[in-house]
Formats: structure tokens, sequence, C-alpha cells
């Protein structure tokens, strides 16, 4: 990989102190080689998702044109859930502008895929929901008209994507995108309140089988699982350190937890 201009080590976002996890993974030392955080317009960050706010911290690296959602014609720059804006702002903050945060790759380009929308219940209470269908189309639509490198976030479950062979429709277009494609999928939080904490969720169980999905757990400070985190396919796990200060759909900032974060 052909090295860019590297984004500062000491960049001048006003939160950046509060950002101990970058320390902890030694994105800093990255960012001096000039592996991550500079622009590089032949790769894209792919969000599937519920859609992302557009929020001033995401903004410049925000890929309006080509952006799109697969549900109900609805506005990809629309997140209800909080979701969407959340993994984009722990990815692809914008680094070095003075504002908020600063995101892992401090400048790359964001492509907002809606997958999802939320559903709210008489009750108050809300949730996310993510369209099979639409996931299916959203990974089609990559395959046949987003040219280059893509690094894919699905963090999402889509369990009915995968059948007994382990591969699906759904594994076979991702093999067939090995060449180009990883896919960083969310291993799911069932371990809480008395649940499996080894129940594999799809499409994060694909990385037993596909070289190009990696399956992402969470882990606490003290570096072990966290509390609420799935643990399998364990054989390709990333520990990624939970709490993470991120963007909100309201264009503020909060922390997100999860084995999304």
């Amino acid at each position: 990989v052909t090295a860019h201009a590297a984004a500062s080590n000491e960049v001048n976002d006003p939160l950046r102190p509060q950002q101990w996890y970058l320390d902890e993974i030694r994105v800093p030392k990255l960012w001096n080689s000039g592996i991550i955080g500079s622009s590089r317009p032949d790769l894209t960050f792919v969000v599937l998702d519920n859609g992302t706010s557009l929020h001033p911290d995401l903004a410049h690296n925000l890929d309006t044109a080509r952006s799109v959602s697969f549900v109900e014609n609805r506005d990809p720059f629309s997140d209800r859930g909080n979701h969407g804006t959340k993994v984009a702002g722990v990815a692809c903050g914008v680094g070095n502008n003075a504002m908020g945060i600063t995101g892992v790759a401090q400048r790359c380009n964001i492509l907002v895929m809606k997958v999802g929308e939320v559903v709210e219940y008489p009750d108050g209470r809300k949730e996310n929901t993510v369209s099979e269908g639409a996931v299916m189309t959203a990974f089609y639509s990559l395959m046949t008209n987003i040219p280059g490198v893509l690094v894919v976030n699905a963090s999402i479950i889509a369990d009915g994507l995968v059948d007994s062979t382990g591969v699906g429709v759904l594994g076979r277009v991702i093999e067939a995108n090995k060449d180009r494609m990883i896919v960083f999928a969310s291993a799911g939080n069932d371990a809480g309140l008395g649940g499996n904490p080894y129940r594999i969720r799809q499409p994060c169980g694909l990385a037993k089988i596909l070289s190009n999905v990696v399956c992402v757990a969470a882990y606490d400070r003290d570096h072990t699982f966290a509390w609420y985190s799935n643990r399998e396919p364990l054989a390709t796990t990333v520990a990624a350190p939970t709490a993470l200060l991120t963007t909100s759909a309201d264009g503020g900032y909060g922390l997100f937890g999860g084995t999304s974060a």
C-alpha cells in the first residue's frame, strides 16, 4: 500500500484527550506513518447501517453524491436510531479541524448505505431494525456500482442471509469481492443478562469461512471481554475498547458502547 501524507499526531480536536482508546491501540503511530488517516480517492469506507446525520464533524468526509437509502426511499442522512452516526464518527470523524473528536481514519470517504430504520412502539420503546433485502441490495450495489477498495462496516444483524452451509447468498457476494472488499461485522451483544456469549451472529459468523470478513467483539479497559459481548468466532475476533466518544445524530457527542463500537 502506498503511503500518503500522514495526519498530524498532535491534532487540534478539543475532545481528543478523552479518546484514550486511540492511544491504547496506537492509532497516532499509524497516523504518523501514513498508513491510516490520509485521504485516498480509491478507498471508500461504507457505513451499512440505519443512515447517518449530516453531523458537522462528519460532513467533510461524507460522500453525499453517492450515499443512498435502500429503505422506503428514506433519506440516507436521517438517523433516528443514532447508530450509524456513532459508527461513522468512531471510524471517520474529521480530524484536525478544531472541532469535537477525531476518527481513527481522519480523512476518508464515507459512503452511507441505509439498510434499516427505527421501529417505534406504543410504549415509547425504539428498536433499530434491518431489512435483509436492503442489505443484499446494498452489497450487490457495492459489487456493481462502486469501484476501488471497499472497507465495509456492517454493525448489523442479518442472520437470515446465511444458510445451513454457513455461507449463503450474502457470503457468496462478499467472497466474490475478496480482492477489493473487507467487511467488519459486529459479534453481537447477546452475552448480557444471562444470554449466550457464544451465539454466532451473521454476517459476523462468515469470518469462520471468509478471509475478508473480520468479526469484532468488545473488550473493556482491563483487556477482558466486555460483559455483554459475544465471543465467536474467536479465530478472527478483533478486540475493540468499549465506551468510545463519538458523534451523535443530534449534532453533539456522546459515548458509544457495544460490539458496534
